[in-house]
């Protein structure tokens, strides 16, 4: 398959990546946003296309890792972090994943992943209207306008009957004595999984968004491009 029919939308400032041959996942999703000039995206930047856009977005029902990661310090400490030691690591993570096994964290790789992170209290719901009140919504969604936005998109769509209700994060079992580990964080579309937030083996499927001039030269590429 061809790299510009793994990127949908063509063109587009936020798209959705898939990386699959033959229906497996050959672990090469980050290097195919890379090499088409995009980054992995934000969630709050994912969320900002689906408002714009809305269902007419590529990337409106489409599900994907965002750049955002789990950390799972211990059974009761847990994080959501922006410096995703899985992408840091992506070669690494992904060779462990094949082998059907998590991607343990160093000391130092938990260090500075808990540099820009906010703790997540367990397993439950934001409601649409108060994700800028939730400690977690606000850190993924950056800004109140952004969040009071994705929120009122997904109540609209939650009246037209699709079992919406929170915006649902879910987090991974671990056993409690186990090493600390990290999960990348899978955004579910807003039709799909109830647009769930959950730490998940990276799969194939990553959202991307287009790099900036300086962004691509600083990755090796064609700047004009």
């Amino acid at each position: 398959m061809k790299r510009e029919d793994q990127i949908k939308p063509r063109g587009g400032n936020v798209v959705l990546a898939e990386d699959y041959e033959d229906g497996y996942d050959t672990g090469k999703v980050k290097e195919i946003l890379r090499l088409g000039g995009y980054k992995p995206s934000s969630v709050a930047e994912v969320a900002r296309e689906r408002v714009k856009k809305g269902m007419r977005a590529y990337v409106f029902n489409g599900s994907g890792h965002a750049r955002e990661c789990f950390v799972h310090v211990s059974s009761k400490e847990i994080f959501l972090t922006k410096k995703s030691p899985v992408l840091a690591n992506y070669q690494e993570a992904m060779a462990r994943y094949h082998r059907g096994n998590e991607f343990y964290l160093s000391d130092r790789q938990v260090e500075e992943a808990l540099v820009d992170s906010v703790k997540v209290k367990g397993e439950y719901g934001i409601p649409f209207d108060k994700i800028w009140e939730d400690e977690v919504g606000a850190y993924l969604f950056e800004d109140v306008d952004s969040a009071q936005a994705y929120g009122a998109l997904l109540e609209r769509i939650a009246k037209k009957g699709a079992g919406l209700n929170d915006l649902w994060i879910h987090l991974e079992k671990r056993r409690k004595k186990e090493k600390p580990f990290a999960r990348q964080l899978w955004f579910g579309g807003v039709c799909n999984f109830n647009s769930w937030l959950f730490g998940g083996l990276i799969n194939g499927t990553m959202f991307g968004t287009r790099m900036s001039a300086e962004e691509k030269r600083q990755a090796g590429l064609d700047a004009t491009a």
